[in-house]
């Protein structure tokens, strides 16, 4: 269908699009293949939000699976065209999604205009009306029926929203492949807030905020992952251009936590808010906890073994609230008594609710001596030592 009814930029392209503008307000996204729609349907329990990226062909079994997502709760956001012909890409009269996206258009008409200019003619959630939205390739056909425009490209109704069910369908009935021009200048924000506001009727927000002196940063990607209590956020901040420097940005979350610098092993308190710098094509990676902890703990079961033995550590973290930990990982290493690291004695060890074991399977041909175990929470990066003698 992009190659049939062409005119908004090639397909992939604006796929890439798509995947930039979600990483820049903050989010990510998982991709789903046409079949596990048709199969699967949209669980509104996984997903609350549905982005149709130039997706003219649909087939009507997705179609069907798009609207009952939507009636469910979801929010589906699609740019240009969608559903204008079925899997095969034969033109559908009307569209498949003509009446989710609550529009129609006239038979056969699918001329685009680009290169115009549009605005927001009413507020839309924060975005204010009189919001530029400039060199725009637009569907003139499009008709609202149901839904309501926020913008307009001249006679050409923009950001249509239409509520069915429990959710909305919302049609920007623009291309995003613009977007790359944009990205990097302050009209990327505009586009920023539409996708913000869009998604927000579906009660999706970006769990983080991040801003510098002169506003958001651009082409920072931001990636969260939870397992129980433990929540972990990671930054890479994209080069804008070869001479971009370090920028000091605050970074902002919902409600405080005790947060800590994984990377650097340091502890920044329980807070809402803290200051980092950003540099250029360099990681961050922070752990936030409902509780902080106290200490970590390595205890082997003896204090003396022979060669061939295996020794048992025990593992432990603390709180100081004596709330109940999530999981952690401890980082263990082995130093033999003339301070040589034994690198295959290094692991990886799971401490769930505070408690965690270790084994070291100790060689025939050890050393004797004394030898020192340090473990590494790698979340909070407190540390603890330990000794043993081998004889």
């Amino acid at each position: 269908a992009a190659a049939a009814y062409a005119g908004a930029g090639q397909l992939v392209h604006v796929w890439r699009q798509w995947y930039s503008l979600i990483e820049d307000v903050g989010l990510q996204y998982n991709c789903l293949a046409y079949a596990q729609i048709e199969k699967d349907g949209v669980d509104t329990g996984r997903f609350r939000a549905l982005i149709l990226p130039f997706s003219q062909a649909v087939s009507p079994r997705e179609a069907e699976a798009i609207r009952g997502f939507v009636n469910a709760g979801g929010v589906v956001i699609a740019d240009l065209r969608p559903a204008v012909a079925d899997q095969h890409g034969k033109l559908r009269t009307p569209g498949l999604l003509d009446e989710l996206f609550g529009v129609t258009r006239p038979s056969g008409k699918l001329d685009l205009v680009t290169g115009v200019d549009g605005a927001f003619t009413s507020a839309f959630g924060k975005v204010p009306a009189g919001t530029a939205l400039p060199g725009l390739s637009v569907d003139p056909n499009l008709v609202p029926t149901t839904a309501k425009a926020h913008a307009a490209a001249g006679p050409s109704p923009l950001v249509l929203v239409n509520a069915v069910g429990r959710g909305h369908a919302v049609l920007l009935n623009f291309s995003l492949a613009r977007y790359a021009a944009s990205r990097n200048q302050p009209e990327a924000e505009t586009y920023w807030a539409v996708l913000h506001e869009s998604l927000a009727l579906g009660g999706v927000m970006p769990r983080v905020q991040v801003s510098g002196p002169n506003g958001p940063l651009h082409q920072l990607e931001v990636t969260s992952f939870r397992d129980g209590p433990v929540e972990y956020l990671g930054f890479l901040k994209y080069r804008v251009d070869a001479a971009e420097p370090t920028t000091a940005a605050r970074v902002t979350f919902p409600q405080g936590a005790f947060t800590y610098d994984v990377r650097a092993g340091k502890p920044l308190g329980r807070v809402e808010q803290f200051e980092a710098p950003f540099q250029p094509d360099r990681a961050r990676l922070y752990c936030r906890l409902p509780y902080s902890v106290r200490r970590i703990e390595v205890e082997p079961s003896a204090s003396r073994y022979q060669r061939g033995e295996t020794v048992p550590l025990r593992l432990a973290l603390v709180t100081n609230d004596k709330a109940a930990p999530g999981r952690h990982w401890f980082h263990v290493e082995v130093t033999a008594p003339d301070g040589t690291p034994l690198r295959h004695y290094d692991q990886n060890v799971a401490v769930v609710d505070g408690k965690g074991a270790a084994l070291i399977p100790l060689a025939l041909n050890d050393p004797s001596g004394r030898w020192q175990v340090q473990v590494r929470d790698v979340a909070t990066g407190l540390t603890s030592e330990a000794q043993f003698r081998v004889k």
